[in-house]
């Protein structure tokens, strides 16, 4: 029941939940959120110069949120690429996604202890 929850989530994400942990393990949203982040699964990564445009010029046409979140972890501006962007935006937005969906997996994990 446990894993099967966790595939339907995995499903609207951009990873499979259980590649990164056991989820039998898995006690609360926290410790999960935390677990994924330390193992990569937010991590996207956005190759070629071409999906990397298109990627954003589909979701920061301005540079503006992708710049800031360069700028945020001290990304200089002459180690900066387009795939670079276009993957700390994905990242982000991956992040996001999951954390949209913790009330959900709050009250899953609730009603199954």
């Amino acid at each position: 029941m446990k894993e099967d929850f966790f595939n339907e989530i995995s499903e609207q994400l951009d990873f499979e939940i259980d590649e990164y942990i056991d989820i039998e393990d898995i006690e609360n949203y926290d410790e999960l959120y935390e677990v994924l982040e330390d193992k990569g699964a937010f991590q996207q990564d956005v190759i070629y110069y071409y999906n990397a445009i298109e990627y954003l010029k589909e979701n920061d046409a301005s540079l503006h949120e992708s710049m800031e979140l360069a700028s945020e972890i001290g990304i200089e501006l002459k180690d900066i690429s387009s795939e670079l962007l276009a993957s700390l935006l994905k990242s982000q937005k991956c992040r996001e996604e999951f954390s949209e969906l913790r009330s959900e997996i709050e009250s899953f994990l609730e009603d199954y202890v």
